[in-house]
Formats: structure tokens, sequence, C-alpha cells
């Protein structure tokens, strides 16, 4: 896979779901401003808006609180989402990163299979190379924030469990999921009272229940005729 094509699959994510193919050139015109030649993307939907936000959030906490979050101490603050890659003995170094409008990917490495150096990191020998990159091209840009598409929710969960916080998590931090895919216990490591409340899951009311002893002699009944059709 090239750096090209890693960039482009997480352009996706970015997109919301949306695939652009990368292109390099978009008109060539002449020196009267005469159009001589015009590209134009050709967007498809690769991927769910609902799935793309997820994974977006997932990335997000990468950026803020695991190993993308070198980059906050670099001067990069807006809102991001990004992952790093390290290969086995340190051969090649990654990180891909975006914002709503902007994607970017760094790779460190040889031509030839060779280490980095020990301890060459994503984090320590691509990120660096990202996060002057994506200072300097954002600055003087409005701040843009992912959103939250429908059909998803937001929940406060304990970094380290992934259930719903409480005050005694030491790390808190915001994910999107899915309806119906979202924690619904508070965090046991780290019991405390609920940092926020959410409504609960309807339980289902006597009358909505099924009769099973009914769908027994149902499921017998239709046996019974399907022998006597035979």
């Amino acid at each position: 896979m090239t750096l090209l094509e890693l960039t482009s699959a997480y352009g996706v994510l970015a997109n919301r779901g949306i695939r652009n193919e990368p292109l390099f050139i978009l008109k060539v015109e002449d020196k009267n401003g005469t159009l001589l030649e015009k590209n134009t993307p050709r967007p498809t939907e690769v991927l769910s808006e609902e799935t793309a936000a997820v994974i977006t959030s997932m990335l997000q906490s990468v950026m803020d609180h695991g190993t993308g979050a070198p980059a906050r101490l670099r001067g990069f603050t807006l809102p991001a989402a990004g992952k790093t890659g390290t290969m086995d003995d340190y051969m090649d170094a990654w990180f891909e990163g975006y914002i709503p409008s902007l994607v970017a990917g760094v790779w460190v490495g040889f031509d030839q299979k060779r280490t980095i150096g020990p301890g060459m990191t994503g984090a320590r020998a691509a990120l660096p190379t990202w996060t002057d990159f994506m200072v300097g091209a954002t600055r003087g840009r409005p701040v843009e924030d992912f959103g939250s598409p429908l059909g998803t929710l937001n929940r406060e969960v304990c970094a380290e469990t992934g259930l719903l916080a409480t005050d005694a998590c030491p790390n808190v931090t915001t994910e999107i999921f899915n309806e119906g895919s979202e924690p619904t216990e508070y965090c046991t490591t780290h019991p405390g009272r609920p940092l926020q409340t959410y409504p609960t899951t309807r339980v289902p009311a006597e009358e909505d229940k099924p009769d099973l002893r009914q769908l027994d002699r149902n499921d017998r009944a239709r046996s019974r005729e399907k022998i006597r059709i035979w």
C-alpha cells in the first residue's frame, strides 16, 4: 500500500463516507485564461455516514489522549482525528490524520527494508512532520467540528473501560456510537456518581412480551398441517 492510497482511505472518513479518486490537476488554462482541460471529482459513497462518524470519534481520542497527543504539545489544537503506525523493527513510521476539510499523511522510511533507528515509532518519526504541516496549512482558517449525524449518540465514557463515566474516572472522553450500540452500564472500575444520566432503554411491557406457549402451539399446528399436505 502506498502513502497516497492510505491517505485516500482516511479521506473517506474525513468526507463522511464519500470517496473521491485523488486528482493531481484540477484544470489547465492557457495564457489567456482559456480552459483547456478540467478534471471533476467523482464522489462515491463507500461507507455510511454513521460508521465514518464512529471511526472518527475513536481517532479523535487517539489525537487527544493517545499516541497522537504529542501534536497538541507542538501547538496543533484544532479538532482532529488520526492514527500512528509503526512497522516491525522500526522499518517504517506513519501518521495519518485529518480535519473535516483536509487530510494528510506522512511516511518515514528507506527505499530498502532497514530500520530507521531505535524507538522510531510513528509518534516520534512521522507525527512531528504532520503536525508542522497542519499548523501551517490551517493557520487563519475557522475551526471546524466533525459533528454527529442522525442515527448516532454522544456518550461520556471512561477512557480505560469504555463504560459510561463516573466522577471517579480519571480520564473521560466523549465518544460517538450508533444508536443501540452505546454502553448502558456505568464504570465499575471507578465507582462514583454518574457524570451524565441518559434515557434508559424501555423495558417491554407485559402485553408486549410474546406468549411462548401460544407460539409453540402454533408451530405444532403448522407442522401437522404440513404433514397432511404431504
